[in-house]
């Protein structure tokens, strides 16, 4: 046997052993409840230049443009959705994109995946353009999916009023007050979520524009405030930027106190993410899911990872049908899967090292040329998230009560940044 043929079975018997067995209908082991995932990467076409987009800056490397074909891009997913069902796989299901509603192939890769499986939940992150002029069209195919058992997510990928900017349209797109209603309004009826993006530039107007969030849900009768908050994990945070996101942390971890809010389950996940505790190396889906990139069936590490030399390899196929793995990095993989991103260089001797989200991979091998070694300035962006939110504790005489719910590990680390502070 080559060494080639080696690697391939064994990235067959590494998937087997975790992502395989997940998706079996009856696998209820909690070994496997990290590995239930898989992520259809499906073009990086959009009509959005988001300034802070990776898509926007490297997309030629993660998606290369000869791999684009949308003939053969439907061709690999009806490929991909024959294998699970002869599998008799259930896995839960990403549809990720550049803009899913405004490609040409959008409706038809949905309607795909619809009439081949069943019992299936699929989520996708839109950008919302799709309300000015297919809001029809994304209801009728929402619909089928609930007439066919299947459930259909769309996440809200608007970063609001006061920060859209930083998301500029590739057209002529108006997002005024009454886009931003039917946004709102579409979402409160089918039940979805916002997930905006807190960015570098303009981020002097995230008070406001949380505060304008937390407006629409209530006049749009929201049950709640579903927004998921999440930091731009980029290179490009100055000293002066950093300083405004660390007030804004503080702001916001003060009026989840004022209002209640149990910041273990309710803090909007900026903040929930410092006190929970996960069972994988990373906080992100990238150990968590298996990412495959329909151009050309590559199994790749995640969406931001996909560049040459990373990838893990790729599904094969005779006669339109996957026979089996051909291994392209399976070292990567074996060494993507199984670290704990708290033993990093630099991380490893860090006192948030438990607290920390840590850095994105992606950006990690775009800016230092390795997925595994952190960027100093987003460590520093980190640092200032955690300060900004145990200094908001302590003054809120709230920091004894939160620390008793949390991990040893966790306690120790809250204890050595308040020990900083004071």
């Amino acid at each position: 046997m080559t060494y080639k043929e080696e690697n391939d079975k064994l990235m067959q018997s590494v998937l087997q052993g975790t992502f395989f067995n997940a998706y079996k209908t009856d696998n209820e082991d909690l070994a496997y409840l990290n590995f239930k995932s898989l992520e259809m990467i499906i073009s990086p076409i959009c009509n959005l230049n988001c300034n802070y987009c990776y898509i926007t800056q490297y997309g030629d490397k993660l998606y290369p443009k000869e791999i684009r074909d949308n003939n053969q891009i439907l061709k690999n997913i009806d490929i991909l959705l024959d294998w699970i069902v002869k599998n008799n796989y259930k896995p839960k299901i990403d549809v990720f994109s550049g803009e899913l509603f405004a490609l040409p192939i959008g409706f038809k890769v949905l309607e795909k995946i619809n009439n081949k499986l069943s019992d299936v939940t699929i989520v996708i992150p839109t950008n919302f353009t799709f309300i000015l002029d297919k809001t029809e069209q994304v209801k009728d195919i929402i619909q089928k999916y609930k007439d066919k058992g299947n459930k259909l997510f769309l996440s809200a990928s608007i970063d609001g009023k006061y920060c859209e900017d930083n998301r500029p349209a590739r057209t002529n797109i108006v997002r005024d007050d009454d886009y931003y209603d039917k946004v709102f309004e579409f979402c409160k009826e089918q039940k979805f979520a916002f997930h905006p993006m807190i960015y570098a530039n303009r981020i002097e107007y995230w008070k406001d524009n949380f505060e304008w969030f937390i407006s629409m849900f209530e006049k749009h009768g929201f049950n709640g405030y579903p927004l998921y908050l999440l930091e731009v994990r980029n290179e490009e945070w100055t000293e002066e930027q950093m300083k405004i996101f660390k007030d804004f942390v503080y702001w916001l971890t003060d009026w989840c106190i004022k209002n209640r809010r149990d910041l273990f389950k309710q803090g909007f996940n900026i903040l929930s993410s410092i006190l929970s505790t996960i069972g994988r190396g990373i906080g992100c889906g990238l150990q968590s899911a298996l990412y495959v990139r329909m151009g050309d069936l590559a199994i790749v590490p995640c969406h931001r990872t996909s560049y040459e030399g990373l990838n893990y390899g790729k599904f094969k196929v005779e006669k339109d049908e996957i026979v089996g793995m051909e291994s392209d990095n399976v070292e990567n993989m074996i060494a993507t899967y199984s670290f704990d991103a708290d033993n990093l260089p630099v991380c490893e001797c860090c006192m948030i090292k438990h607290l920390c989200s840590h850095g994105c991979m992606g950006c990690q091998f775009e800016t230092v040329g390795d997925m595994f070694v952190p960027n100093p300035n987003v460590c520093k962006l980190e640092h200032a998230k955690i300060i900004g939110f145990v200094k908001a504790l302590i003054d809120n005489k709230k920091y004894e009560e939160i620390i008793g719910f949390c991990s040893p590990e966790k306690r120790i680390a809250l204890n050595l940044v308040k020990e900083e502070l004071l």
